[in-house]
């Protein structure tokens, strides 16, 4: 399924990307982040054959065809008060650095919460980091649920310490 979108930066198009789409897509990876997540075992595993999620990325790409964006977005079966119900994690938002301040983040976001309430999907997610998440305070009526601990247990305390 494709959706168009014109703005004064251009045309761009968005659409499902394919296994065929993965060298690209790692193109895009290794110019916003190094190893081990421009990998391609990493992202077939992660996103193209991810063993408990099913994992569609979305892709705005620019009237020469070339990937500008992208936005992946995980599906999960949760149980709600003893009722099975679809939740979507949003992961995996990059931008080239050559197409930003275009709106594409916002239009993929769009897309994508267009076709899960369609889908009747429950909620949609994320744990943006510091780019994304000054445009999920902007737009699109996200809001801040909750704040989550994290909490951490070395293996051993002499490991912790830096030891062997």
């Amino acid at each position: 399924m494709e959706i168009g979108m014109s703005n004064s930066g251009g045309d761009f198009h968005i659409e499902l990307a394919t296994v065929s789409d993965l060298p690209e897509i790692l193109e895009l990876v290794s110019s916003e982040y190094g190893p081990p997540y421009n990998g391609k075992v990493y992202w077939n595993w992660r996103y193209f054959d991810n063993p408990v999620a099913k994992v569609l990325i979305y892709v705005a790409r620019a009237a020469n065809g070339k990937i500008a964006a992208m936005q992946a977005v995980s599906g999960y079966s949760i149980h709600i008060n003893g009722k099975m119900c679809s939740a979507h994690m949003l992961t995996g938002a990059m931008t080239s650095p050559h197409f930003r301040r275009r709106g594409l983040f916002r239009s993929l976001v769009q897309r994508i919460i267009q076709d899960l309430s369609n889908q009747g999907a429950l909620m949609l997610y994320t744990f943006p980091n510091n780019l994304s998440v000054q445009g999920f305070r902007r737009f699109l009526g996200w809001k801040e649920n909750e704040s989550l601990s994290l909490y951490v247990r070395p293996y051993s305390e002499s490991r912790a310490e830096g030891g062997t």
